[in-house]
Formats: C-alpha cells, structure tokens, sequence
C-alpha cells in the first residue's frame, strides 16, 4: 500500500486498534467472500489454511503503525512448502475495522483493496488473538516472547514434555482431521 510507505514501525502492538471475531468475521466471510458462514461458523475457523498459518507459528515480524486516524499492521507469512516469506499490509481504521489489505503472492491484490488470501487471514487471526488475550492492555511494552512472532520460535507452537513411548506427533492439515 503506497499510504504506509513512510511509517514509522514499531514492535510492540500495544498501538492495535480493538479488534475482535465479529470484525475478523466481517472481513473474512463478509466483505471478501473468502469463506461462507458454514465453514468459519463455531469452530470450523480451525480448518482454514489461515489458522493453520497463526497456529503453526507461520506469522513472523509484526510491526504497527498509526498514521492520519489510520493504523497499519503488517507482518511476513511463512509459505507452506517453501522456503519463501510474503509480506502482508493491513490497514485499520480507529474501530477496528478492515479498510484495506495486500498481500506479495498472487492471490493478495484483491478487489477494491481488500485481499483474500489465507496469509492476510493469517494476520487477522494473530491479532485477534493478542487482542483477546488482552495483552493490548498491558502497562508496559510486552515481553519479547509475549509478543506475535518476534523472536525464532519453532514451527510448532507447544509440546508438552511426556516420555518418549506416549509422544504423539501431529501436523495441522487443512480440511482434515488430526488423530
């Protein structure tokens, strides 16, 4: 987005507009027509290539900016089978409202400015989630490892220690299910 060209980024996302599900919801299912109703109601949302992108721990160096009543989000997605980063822009009014996204791969011009691919949805849903863990609120800047995907984490996002004979390894995979 040209508009975000000479923003100044900052790490710490403190600067978020309030943003919720019904806004994500807003975005994903009603102005860009990404998925319908049936497939994002209750928690069909966790089979979308999108919260499999937030989920695995794909959504690296988010950064904010606030410019003119407009607040800019944007991060790097991890593509899924290769070694390559997309750089995803998001802008937001002071509601939390999506005005507009892009996004590097071909799917993330969009129409009127408003991309429908799965990494902006992978975005949405990491501030989404920092938003409702309420870490927007805190009174001072958020620990490094609190923070969405600044430091090196590894691809999965928790493994619990457990004997080596009980360990189950499962990988999220869009539209099926995990044993």
């Amino acid at each position: 987005m040209a508009e975000a060209v000479d923003c100044v980024w900052a790490a710490d996302l403190r600067g978020l507009p309030p943003f919720n599900f019904l806004q994500l919801y807003d975005y994903l299912v009603i102005k860009t027509a990404k998925y319908d109703h049936a497939s994002i109601r209750t928690s069909g949302y966790k089979k979308m290539k999108a919260f499999q992108f937030f989920k695995e721990g794909q959504i690296r160096r988010t950064h904010v900016s606030a410019k003119g009543g407009i607040t800019y989000v944007k991060g790097e997605v991890l593509v899924s089978m290769k070694q390559q980063k997309f750089k995803v822009i998001i802008s937001m009014n002071q509601l939390g409202e999506v005005l507009k996204a892009a996004c590097q791969c071909p799917a993330g011009t969009g129409v009127d400015g408003l991309s429908h691919c799965n990494h902006v949805g992978g975005i949405l849903l990491a501030v989404e989630d920092f938003c409702r863990r309420g870490l927007k609120e805190h009174g001072e800047p958020v620990s490094c490892t609190s923070r969405l995907c600044s430091w090196n984490a590894p691809m999965n996002v928790k493994v619990d220690p457990k004997p080596v004979n009980n360990m189950i390894i499962t990988k999220y995979r869009f539209g099926k299910k995990t044993d």
